[in-house]
């Protein structure tokens, strides 16, 4: 997980982390008393942070470095506006309120969509025991968002996962959404399984019998499947037990 260019994190950061900067820059010993030591962990956590973030492949979980340290910078930049005097207080206040808040209320508005719902399906859990009761071992083939929730609530593995941990992620989950959404039948789905080097199917009813093709005659059983467990929004389907 290799980190993105300097610049967007800067760009990210934004006015927060310039007035953290400037924060420490003034608390520089030969110019104004030195920092809180809070205010000093803050700073060196920053530093330290940025440098791991670029020390892919020694470090290879190099982007996950830089979690967490706008909190620090958050608290530096609120000291920073609160030991100004009453006009500048004011103006950073508004400025960083102004330039802060659109990004997590567009990615707010994003989640709450109905093509990507920030809420999952109310039997979501029934779904989520039945991995756990039936599936012992093998992978799991489902879709992208499903995959996370198997992948973290259980202790299957999934064909993919999230962008990050899924190698060839995109290419993983265009071929996953073209499969589910077209015509198949249920040699075609097994072959699919053996493809992905999964034993089991984890999809919707429309996926599994809307958009069933039985043209070729194959039926769950002859290809060695069948059913475990079903609800509303998700059918199971695993290996015919010996």
């Amino acid at each position: 997980m290799p980190s993105p260019p300097p610049w967007q994190y800067l760009f990210g950061l934004g006015l927060i982390g310039v007035l953290a900067v400037i924060r420490v820059v003034r608390a520089i010993p030969a110019r104004a008393p030195a920092l809180a030591a809070v205010e000093s962990f803050f700073a060196v956590w920053f530093v330290v942070a940025m440098l791991l973030a670029y020390a892919d492949p020694l470090v290879p979980f190099a982007q996950r470095c830089v979690e967490g340290i706008h909190i620090g910078l958050a608290c530096l930049a609120t000291t920073m506006i609160f030991t100004s005097n009453g006009r500048t207080k004011a103006i950073l206040f508004v400025a960083v309120l102004v330039t802060a808040m659109p990004a997590p209320l567009y990615h707010l508005n994003r989640e709450v969509r109905a093509e990507n719902p920030g809420y999952v399906v109310p039997d979501h859990h029934q779904m989520i025991d039945a991995v756990r009761t039936y599936v012992r071992e093998g992978s799991v083939l489902g879709d992208a968002r499903t995959s996370l929730f198997v992948a973290a609530q259980t202790d299957a593995s999934v064909f993919v996962g999230h962008h990050e941990v899924s190698p060839d992620f995109l290419n993983k989950a265009k071929l996953l959404h073209e499969f589910m959404n077209r015509p198949t039948s249920w040699r075609e789905r097994r072959d699919m399984l053996l493809f992905t080097r999964c034993q089991w199917m984890l999809a919707n009813p429309r996926m599994i019998y809307g958009l069933l093709d039985d043209r070729d005659g194959s039926t769950l059983s002859q290809v060695g499947l069948r059913e475990y467990a079903r609800g509303d929004s998700w059918i199971l389907i695993g290996p015919v037990s010996d």
